[in-house]
């Protein structure tokens, strides 16, 4: 499953002082709720989390704009991430006049783990390969031990024959 989506990062930090920067360092990991269907990419959540409310381009209103009420759209969805922060320095100071500065440094793992729902011919082929390895198994040992049993003779049998002798005449 290939996975295309625009995603969220909160960083937060309070400070007994004032600040004129944050510098955090952290890796973003992938959360999900359900497992994903199984299609080759999934591109649900591609659009931006500040929609545009307006046909002109225009931002939405300033309630919507919040803090809040961006975080609780964005953890509606089934696939969210999560910052978790390495370090976290905050610089004291006054900002009024060179402005803060928020330095961020996220680090996404390469490879991450999705669960999903595999497909029915996927679970039939692996179910198919479990059958076989157990059957070549069951088989080998099965051929064992019967011939172990008529090897060394460990039931009592007896021979039988239904064919009657033809008595030859000249």
């Amino acid at each position: 499953v290939h996975m295309n989506m625009k995603t969220l990062a909160y960083v937060a930090h309070s400070g007994g002082v004032p600040g004129s920067a944050l510098h955090a360092d952290g890796s973003l990991s992938l959360r999900q709720r359900e497992p994903l269907p199984d299609d080759s990419t999934r591109r649900e959540y591609l659009e931006d989390l500040l929609r545009d409310s307006e046909p002109d381009g225009m931002l939405q209103a300033s309630t919507e704009l919040g803090v809040s009420s961006i975080l609780e759209d964005y953890f509606f969805r089934n696939e969210t991430t999560v910052l978790s922060e390495n370090y976290a320095s905050w610089e004291a100071g006054s900002a009024e006049h060179s402005g803060f500065v928020a330095d961020v440094l996220v680090r996404v793992p390469p490879n991450q783990a999705l669960v999903y729902k595999p497909s029915t011919i996927e679970i039939l082929k692996f179910g198919w390969i479990q059958f076989l390895a157990s059957f070549v198994v069951f088989f080998w040992l099965l051929s064992y031990w019967e011939w172990y049993v008529f090897h060394y003779r460990v039931l009592d049998t007896r021979m039988r024959t239904d064919m009657k002798s033809k008595l030859k005449s000249f």
